[in-house]
Order: C-alpha cells, then structure tokens, then sequence
C-alpha cells in the first residue's frame, strides 16, 4: 500500500512547481493519499469561487517557500470539472503551489464522510498529515504564522516517531 501511494504522489507532483493543469483525481484515488505512511502532507480543500480559499494561497506559497523541501501541499479543488479552465486561472495567477488536484466526483456529501465525518464541507479546509498524526483546520489561514504553527507541530510529531 505505501509504494502505491508513494507512486500516486510521485506521478501527482511530476507537474513542476507551478502545475498549469490540475490534475484529475477521484474518491478511491484521494482516499489513498489521506492513508497513513511516511509522507509528510498538507492537504487543502479550496474553490476558485471560495473568497476565504483564494485569500489564503499567498500564505501556503509563503509556506511552500519555507517547508517545501519537508512537506508536499497538496490543494485540491471542489470546482466542477467544466470549470477547470477557472481553475487552471487561478493556479497561474495565484501561483498556487505545489500539487493541484481537481476532484472528479458526483457525490461530493459521500465524499467529504469518507475523509472526516466531522467535517461540515465548508471550504476552506486543510489537513495535517503525517504517519501518526492527522489535524483537520476548518478555518482560513489569514495569517503565516498560525499556518507554519501547525506546520511545526506536524514536523515535530514526524521527527519524535
């Protein structure tokens, strides 16, 4: 299981820092990358019509400049696929780093159940994850230094297993 999340990821990141295409990803396929391993992730939840989602990116860019050698982002799109050209927009004008997903998916309640029944599906949302550690934030991140917290928290928790 973790070589086949390790390719996902692999073949999820091989788009260059600035990926200029989302890529398409289904249920099973995310479900896996929320899968305990050695992988150290941030995974955020956003929208292209989400105000609180595209206030935040310049913060996570600021981050991936700091943490990008220690964390892989990971920003996953709740925009429907025929607004992909709005989400290929606002990677390029947003600079958004990292991976870019765009979730292919119908049932988007089935979804949001599957990767945390405590979460509403109120955008934005991010994850911390690592091997024992995994902190949902149901909030934006308005300032750097609440972001690169739980991102320090997420280090040191991967550092003392």
């Amino acid at each position: 299981m973790k070589k086949i999340k390790l390719l996902l990821i692999s073949l999820l990141f091989s788009g260059g820092l600035f990926s200029q295409t989302p890529a398409i990803i289904h249920k099973a396929e995310l479900k896996k990358i929320f899968e305990p391993d050695s992988s150290i992730l941030v995974i955020n939840f956003w929208s292209t019509w989400c105000k609180p989602c595209l206030q935040e990116m310049p913060v996570f860019k600021k981050a991936d400049s700091v943490y990008g050698q220690k964390v892989k982002f990971i920003f996953v799109s709740f925009d429907m696929l025929e607004d992909s050209l709005k989400v290929h927009s606002a990677i390029k004008k947003l600079e958004i780093p990292g991976t870019v997903l765009l979730i292919d998916e119908t049932d988007m309640n089935d979804l949001i159940q599957q990767i945390d029944s405590g979460w509403s599906g109120a955008l934005p949302a991010t994850w911390f994850i690592g091997p024992l550690y995994r902190k949902p934030w149901f909030q934006n991140f308005e300032q750097s230094h609440d972001l690169f917290h739980e991102i320090d928290l997420l280090i040191a928790t991967h550092e003392s297993e």
